[in-house]
């Protein structure tokens, strides 16, 4: 019966999954993405908050790029997080989740524990995404109160977090892509037109 009940719980994960991964990588516009990354986080691991954070390497902060459930003023806070001086910012410099049961038990937290109070969640998690060449951010889950992440939650949030890194790579080569072409076909725009000038007068001086 144990094995059974197992069997269901583990198919239902990966029910889950197969869901979460169709709709993050439904979409690559890179907004619209970030929306639908913190909504699914939100509903699958069943948190009372979730957040994705961006990793700006231009200048070596970490920005919270879009959030649920938490406050304009956390935001506001979190958009220049230092990785080497902010505890919430160390997930993209250590490369390993960071999963805590409870905050206020944490020493190394002890800087977060003011502004988790303010906000009022206890326990979280973060996991960082790890590209091909770097880290480009992480995914965070809030609970507002003391929470033991158990092995399946785990494996849910290492799965969905690679799931992520993917669908956050393609939609910036495709948002890189697009520029790209954009500026391709105003070159070409200005080209037609030079061509168009040229062949309709035959003064020298308006052609030079």
């Amino acid at each position: 019966a144990r094995l059974y009940s197992e069997t269901l719980l583990r198919a239902d994960e990966l029910a889950t999954l197969n869901t979460l991964a169709a709709i993050v990588n439904a979409s690559l516009n890179l907004d619209e993405l970030l929306e639908i990354i913190v909504y699914s986080l939100y509903q699958a691991v069943g948190c009372d908050c979730s957040a994705i954070f961006i990793m700006d390497n231009d200048r070596g902060v970490l920005k919270l790029a879009k959030a649920r459930g938490l406050s304009q003023e956390y935001m506001l806070q979190s958009q220049n997080l230092d990785p080497v001086a902010d505890s919430r910012a160390q997930v993209v410099l250590d490369r390993y989740p960071l999963i805590v049961s409870d905050i206020r038990e944490d020493p190394n937290l002890a800087d977060v524990v003011p502004l988790a109070e303010k906000e009022g969640f206890v326990a979280l998690a973060d996991w960082p995404l790890r590209g091909r060449e770097h880290v480009l951010g992480a995914l965070t889950v809030y609970y507002n109160q003391p929470h033991t992440f158990d092995e399946s939650e785990i494996e849910l949030l290492r799965t969905f977090a690679n799931q992520v890194t993917l669908a956050l790579e393609n939609a910036r080569l495709y948002e890189r892509t697009d520029l790209a072409l954009a500026r391709r076909v105003d070159q070409l725009a200005a080209i037609e037109e030079i061509g168009r000038e040229l062949t309709a007068t035959l003064d020298l001086g308006r052609v030079f």
